[in-house]
């Protein structure tokens, strides 16, 4: 009878022993299996991130291209408007009229080349002082103003907006009427200081006094930033209504909108052959236009903008490239910036 019990109690004890054993296995099977997938999910996520690095790269050296092409474009076209002997270049005004597209494989290469002088260059709201310090210019102030007021804004706010991008760039310590220095920008829940220096980009007027988003959005289009304190020459031969606030600020107060459209109604359709053709208009002949300001108007551009969008595969990505022409047709890149679209 012991000896029966005792082989029973000996079945019972081995066979617990082997369900134990069977779960653990069962149990390391489960944590390698989980481990396999989390190693796959992980394996598949690197090969989808590197996929997609790759197809950004290649977006990007797509981007390239196309400026490459833009600065080829622009270049051959400049020579074949010198052989014209002619201070305008009916070739490149032609350029900025025609959409850029070409198909690749995997997508698409999109956009086009802009005009880059008829716009108002913020940086010459200053000029060179003593001792090479920015100061600032009272004709570009003016204009502005100008320009503000044809968008809606009244002249005195446009006075203190127009300080408060001198106060950004100048280089004293001391605000203009309704500008801002440090002081200002240091009480803000997040202080900062003024730059001192040249704009980089129309963007920094979202941090400048009372530049709202709006506002921004509003004059983006008749706006720029140029790498020098002077006030850009507008072609007169690429000006559209749609520039009519820019060309009012540049005009002045004494011409009302009405005016300005005639006169760009007024345009000859192959365009002016030279400025003084634009001056003898009769609207002109009435109050003789002040021979200083003529210099800020001429038949020829020094910059040009390429706006180009990239589609490839899943990958979008833009590049606006701001590009210089000198009289000698040599291309110079000024800026480039990337972005998403």
């Amino acid at each position: 009878m012991v000896l029966q019990y005792l082989k029973k109690q000996k079945a019972h004890v081995s066979s617990g022993q082997d369900g134990a054993a069977l779960i653990s296995a069962l149990l390391i099977v489960s944590v390698m299996s989980l481990t396999a997938l989390a190693v796959i999910e992980n394996l598949r996520f690197s090969m989808k991130l590197t996929g997609n690095l790759g197809q950004r790269e290649q977006a990007r050296l797509y981007a390239l291209g196309a400026e490459q092409l833009a600065k080829s474009t622009i270049k051959a076209t400049y020579q074949i408007g010198r052989q014209t002997k002619l201070e305008r270049y009916p070739e490149l005004d032609t350029l900025t009229l025609n959409p850029i597209f070409f198909p690749i494989d995997g997508g698409s290469i999109s956009g086009s080349i802009k005009d880059g002088s008829n716009c108002f260059n913020l940086n010459s709201l200053v000029k060179i002082g003593e001792r090479n310090t920015l100061v600032a210019d009272e004709v570009s102030l003016q204009k502005f103003v100008v320009l503000l007021e044809a968008v809606g804004v009244h002249a005195s706010e446009g006075q203190s907006l127009a300080n408060s991008i001198i106060d950004w760039i100048d280089s004293n310590s001391s605000p203009g009427y309704g500008g801002a220095e440090d002081p200002d920008y240091a009480v803000l829940q997040t202080p900062y200081r003024t730059s001192g220096t040249l704009l980089a980009d129309v963007s920094e007027l979202n941090v400048i006094k009372g530049f709202s988003p709006e506002l921004v959005e509003t004059i983006a289009r008749w706006v720029c930033v140029r790498p020098d304190v002077n006030l850009n020459q507008l072609n007169l031969n690429t000006l559209s209504i749609e520039d009519l606030p820019l060309v009012l600020s540049y005009l002045g107060n004494k011409y009302d909108e009405v005016v300005v459209s005639n006169i760009l109604s007024q345009r000859p359709v192959t365009g002016f052959n030279e400025v003084e053709d634009f001056f003898k208009l009769d609207v002109f002949q009435e109050d003789k236009f002040p021979e200083e300001e003529k210099q800020f108007y001429g038949l020829a551009s020094d910059y040009y903008e390429l706006h180009a969008q990239i589609s490839y595969y899943q990958t979008l990505i833009s590049l606006h490239s701001l590009l210089q022409i000198s009289r000698g047709g040599d291309i110079t890149l000024v800026s480039r910036r990337y972005g998403s679209f």
